[in-house]
Formats: structure tokens, sequence, C-alpha cells
């Protein structure tokens, strides 16, 4: 039994490893953030700057390790639209999610018990 949950932690390991290498490489796809960030107007000094703060003057392998570390200390990093740090907008919207989360549930548990009944009534059938 102790295998079985060493092979399930691993496979889940690597199952979130895959899937934030997809959103952080998918995010990286569409375009040069800097250009989003700032205005014609603004000099290469300055778009330089900006992209040394952000950290994308580094290698995109370097900038992935640093999300994955930050990740893992809780930090989502900024969002640009809000104005706000990641994890403050994730922490707000937390009871609403809940909400929902545990209306599907309900919603599966009522549908999901008669109907396995039911299936399991009528088998052959």
């Amino acid at each position: 039994m102790a295998r079985f949950i060493f092979f399930r932690l691993v496979q889940a390991l690597f199952t979130l490893l895959a899937l934030s290498a997809g959103v952080f490489f998918a995010v990286n796809l569409t375009g040069d953030v800097v250009s989003f960030l700032t205005s014609p107007q603004d000099t290469p000094a300055t778009i330089a700057l900006m992209r040394e703060s952000l950290g994308l003057d580094r290698p995109i392998w370097v900038q992935y390790g640093i999300f994955l570390q930050n990740i893992s200390h809780g930090d989502f990093g900024h969002s640009w639209t809000w104005g706000r740090p990641a994890s403050e907008l994730l922490l707000e919207r937390l009871p609403n999610t809940l909400k929902l989360a545990a209306a599907g549930f309900a919603v599966t548990l009522i549908l999901g018990i008669p109907l396995g009944i039911l299936s399991a009534v009528y088998r052959d059938s």
C-alpha cells in the first residue's frame, strides 16, 4: 500500500510539473511582456531596465526555475491588471470558489449515487 501511495505521489508531482511548464511556456509564447507595460515614448534604456527588473533578460529555463521557486514559496507574482499581488486576489476570491465547488460536489452526489444504484440494479439490461 505504501508503494502504491508513493508512486501516486510521484505521478502527481510529474503532472504538476508538466502543467506548470505548459502554463509557463504558453504565457511566454504570447509575446513580449515589456512591450505591453511600456509606451512607445520609453527609451531603450528604460525598456532594458524593465526587462532586467522582471528577469526577462535571463534564459527561458532560468526564468522557469525562478517561477517554480516562487510558486513553491507561495509567491504567485503581481497582477498588472489589478495592481496587487496575485496571492491576495486568489485569497479574496477563494470563498466564492469554495461555494461553487461545494455546489458542484452536492449536485454530483445527488445525481451520482442514485444513478450508480440504478446502474447496479439494472446491470445486464
